[in-house]
């Protein structure tokens, strides 16, 4: 019997877009949008032990990385948001996003003992400064609108 796996549509932008200098907003989400990482309760994430585990490991990373800078995140029941900066300004053997995203994801899964990731990554080019305060606004009040969060899945 011969199966046929389907060719996944690459959803990244060219390759040279995350080697080069620039602010992006990130979302990881949990496969099939599962709640592992917490509940929102007063306008605030109420991590899991899982939660508490990734909360730890994102502030570990945040300049964990020659060139890469995590600015500001959110971690929601089952999502995180990021946003970063990639500056390799010359430096040698600076990290790729996308390399920098699937390390932090390895090292989160390999602490937690068991693989949670939906596969991949959003992603968006942070282009002008109003986006950029627009994605800020977002991220500090994403737990505020939790029930209203396309990521929303009843606990």
């Amino acid at each position: 019997m011969h199966y046929t796996i389907p060719n996944r549509k690459n959803i990244r932008l060219h390759p040279f877009a995350y080697e080069n200098t620039g602010l992006y907003f990130i979302t990881l989400c949990t496969q099939n949008r599962k709640c592992l990482f917490g509940s929102i309760g007063d306008d605030k994430l109420i991590p899991s032990s899982i939660g508490t585990t990734v909360i730890s490991i994102i502030d570990e990373y945040r300049h964990h990385y020659r060139g890469i800078e995590i600015q500001q995140y959110v971690v929601m029941p089952n999502h995180v948001h990021f946003l970063i900066f990639r500056n390799p300004d010359g430096a040698s053997h600076t990290i790729s996003l996308s390399r920098f995203i699937s390390h932090m994801k390895s090292f989160i899964t390999l602490q937690c003992g068991k693989s949670f990731w939906q596969r991949g990554f959003y992603d968006h080019v942070v282009r002008t400064e109003q986006d950029k305060l627009e994605i800020m606004e977002y991220i500090q009040n994403n737990p505020r609108k939790w029930a209203m969060d396309k990521e929303f899945i009843e606990e």
